[in-house]
Parts: C-alpha cells; structure tokens; sequence
C-alpha cells in the first residue's frame, strides 16, 4: 500500500485552503511578502504539514508562507518542518483566537 494516502491528501482537497493574494506584513525581523497564505484554522495534524510541504514545493526559493492555526500542536511542528526542508522558520504570532506562522523557502 505505501504511502498512497499523502498524494490524496495533497490533491484538490486541499487546494480550497490557500490564498495567493501578496501583502506585507512586519514580523519582529523586519518586513516580508507573504506569497501565500494557509488557512488551516480548524484543521488537525497532519493536514497543515501536508498543506505546508505542497506549497513550499510550488514556491520560488526565498518566498514567505503564511499560515493560521488554531491548533496548538500544528503549531509546535512546523519550525522541525521547516528544519527538514531546508526553509526558515521566521515567527510565530499568537493572536487572540489562533496562531500565525511565518516561513520561508530556503535559508
């Protein structure tokens, strides 16, 4: 069987999740564009990493992601994700009713 289940989990049923509308925003390094945004509010493990590795794949290298959870341990992930795909982990902003992560392709 394999692993079968990630290429579903990447195909169109995630696609409804992603925003490429370009804006800048100030993180405590400075100011970015974020390239796209990932709205996985509500979703639990492992469907933001998954997201997370599609969209990086698409992106130029030096390009931001933006992603918004509610989940904690979503959150937690993502900078060993970002470590194991060679991406940089830029900030985590806690909101009032979830969390923002910011994340670059490449170093």
């Amino acid at each position: 069987m394999g692993v079968k289940w990630i290429g579903r989990w990447l195909g169109k049923g995630l696609q409804g999740a992603v925003s490429e509308a370009p804006r800048v925003v100030v993180l405590p390094s400075g100011r970015v564009t974020i390239a796209r945004t990932l709205d996985c509010l509500g979703a639990a493990c492992p469907r933001p990493q998954l997201l997370t590795l599609k969209v990086m794949g698409q992106l130029q290298e030096g390009e931001v992601v933006e992603l918004l959870s509610d989940n904690p341990a979503t959150v937690e992930t993502l900078p060993a994700l970002m470590f194991t795909l060679c991406g940089t982990h830029l900030a985590t902003v806690k909101e009032e009713d979830c969390w923002r992560v910011y994340m670059r392709k490449g170093i």
